[in-house]
């Protein structure tokens, strides 16, 4: 039987945040900087993407769910870290820019 959308929703908002709990759990010695607001909106954010995740792939149970959320922060990153492959790669020449460039478009650019 399937979850329901809240608790899809929810479990992969958990698991979207569970890898930012292991970090901050490692640097506990580190108090300076951990819990800006910045930090906690972006946090919030990777949550709320985690659960829209979980539910439009659509996650078939809860542990679908989860791990829909964990790999939430690794599919943006990965994306963003293409994009920026990619306008660099537009500021040395090797290809012409197809694209405005712009935070938007190296995102896109990325998926």
């Amino acid at each position: 039987m399937a979850a329901s959308l809240e608790a899809t929703f929810l479990m992969g908002a958990v698991g979207a945040l569970a890898p930012e709990i292991v970090r901050l759990y490692n640097i506990r010695q580190q108090p300076e900087g951990a819990f800006s607001t910045y930090y906690l909106l972006i946090s919030a954010a990777f949550a709320a993407l985690g659960g829209i995740l979980a539910v439009i792939l659509p996650a078939p149970n809860l542990l679908g769910a989860f791990h829909a959320g964990v790999t939430t922060p690794v599919l943006i990153n990965a994306a963003l870290r293409q994009g920026m492959r990619a306008s660099t790669a537009q500021l040395r020449g090797s290809r012409p820019a197809a694209r405005p460039d712009g935070w938007l478009s190296r995102f896109v650019s990325g998926l």
